[in-house]
């Protein structure tokens, strides 16, 4: 035998080694296999907690979609709407920006075998207001709705009140009326029109303004003191009843009237349904089902009434209580005023001058937020539910689904009106001696 061949025989495998080696192989196919399939699969080996848990998925849906995502600092260089699949449980940091835009970024918490979605999020510009220059002055106050694009503003200049129409788009003013009394203007919390009702002697004039068309507001005459307002909630066409002695009407855009119900008291609403209730000692009376209630509180105004809870104003606060048949339950008070009506979600905000409070329309109640802050004024900045608060020396933002806000302006500020469509700020400041009007794009 050669010497190759005697070298190839001496370094053969022998038998057994052969065996022990393919029991190493098919050991390790089955062992190997499964670990695979499994981290395929989403699993994953936690050291800290020395247990198999399953990964979760990342899900990313914001605007704009061309804003950047950066996930504990490590750029994801994907288009959003990003997934990310098989995220190791635990807490990361997120972070998305855009340049001319306010970053946003928060910790967010990835669970085993749950999807975590990042959604309803518009990024806030990051933009300064200008001011809108107008031929007016004396503006005492601003008047818009979520949808409108047109704000009415309150001047007054030599004791002469007058309400103008300003059209945001075309930047165009136009004159509604003039008063030598100051008017009383509230804005319909259910549909984008406005009253300004004006006393004079012993006759009032009632104008109805709609967002839409305001240089045309409906013009009625009433030749009596005796009148009381109340918004309708059910019908943007006939937005507004009104109670002359003992008769409730509702009035339409153009100006008819209907009759609705007949009520002695000056203490009456009418629902969504078109029911009528009363209050006569300390009795609420839905009179069309012929409903009575007790109520153990001295009310001084029906404020609100669905199909499951009241809001009723007491002299220490708004009493909630909810409604089945003839009796009332989970009763509790809330402080502070009326600020806002979410039209979508068909809850009241309650605001104090450190608190916002959410009353929903089943009657129970949350705490929105706590300020440090002296609050001046609350209402919903865009359609994501981000909350837009007003103090004495700043305008902030407030995502209550998030917990994040952010500071949109520095300053002394008034009244606020945002356009949600347009996603535009119009509010007052008072800079020497006088309010003036600006523009903030967000």
């Amino acid at each position: 035998m050669d010497k190759k061949h005697l070298k190839l025989t001496k370094s053969r495998i022998t038998r057994p080694m052969r065996r022990i080696i393919m029991a190493i192989l098919i050991g390790s196919f089955f062992i190997i296999s499964p670990a695979i399939i499994l981290y395929t699969a989403g699993y994953r080996y936690d050291f800290q907690e020395k247990n198999v848990r399953q990964t979760g998925v990342l899900s990313i849906d914001i605007k704009p979609t061309s804003a950047q995502v950066w996930l504990n600092d490590i750029e994801i260089k994907k288009n959003i709407p990003i997934r990310l699949p098989n995220r190791a449980p635990g807490t990361y940091h997120l972070k998305i920006e855009r340049e001319t835009h306010k970053t946003w970024e928060k910790d967010i918490t990835i669970s085993s075998n749950q999807t975590t979605y990042i959604k309803d999020i518009t990024l806030l510009k990051d933009a300064t207001p200008t001011e809108i220059i107008l031929d007016q002055d004396g503006i005492q106050n601003i008047y818009g709705t979520d949808n409108s694009t047109n704000i009415l503003i309150l001047t007054k200049e030599k004791d002469i009140y007058e309400i103008l129409a300003f059209d945001t788009v075309e930047k165009t003013v136009t004159p509604i009326t003039r008063t030598a009394t100051q008017p009383e203007i509230s804005v319909s919390p259910f549909f984008d029109t406005a009253y300004i009702l004006i006393k004079e002697g012993l006759t009032q004039t009632l104008h109805l303004v709609s967002f839409e068309n305001p240089n045309n507001p409906t013009t009625i005459a009433i030749d009596s003191l005796d009148l009381e307002l109340q918004w309708n909630e059910s019908n943007s066409f006939e937005p507004i009843y009104i109670k002359e002695k003992t008769e409730i009407k509702k009035i339409s855009l153009n100006g008819t009237a209907s009759p609705v119900s007949q009520t002695t008291s000056s203490l009456w609403y009418v629902d969504s349904d078109e029911n009528t209730w009363e209050l006569k000692d300390k009795n609420l009376k839905q009179k069309n089902e012929n409903l009575s209630i007790y109520i153990d509180e001295e009310i001084e105004d029906i404020f609100h009434i669905n199909k499951d809870r009241m809001i009723l104003k007491s002299k220490d606060g708004f009493v909630v209580a909810q409604y089945t048949e003839n009796t009332t339950h989970d009763t509790h008070t809330i402080f502070g005023d009326p600020t806002y009506f979410h039209r979508d979600t068909q809850e009241w905000w309650f605001m104090t001058e450190w608190e916002l409070v959410s009353v929903y329309a089943d009657g129970n109640s949350n705490l929105l937020n706590r300020s440090g802050e002296k609050l001046t004024h609350v209402t919903l900045l865009d359609e994501d539910g981000v909350i837009l608060f007003v103090t004495d020396e700043k305008i902030k933002t407030f995502n209550p689904g998030y917990y994040i806000g952010h500071d949109l302006f520095d300053g002394n500020t008034m009244q606020a009106t945002p356009l949600l469509k347009q996603r535009e700020l119009y509010f007052l400041r008072s800079l020497e001696g006088k309010n003036k009007l600006y523009q903030l794009d967000y």
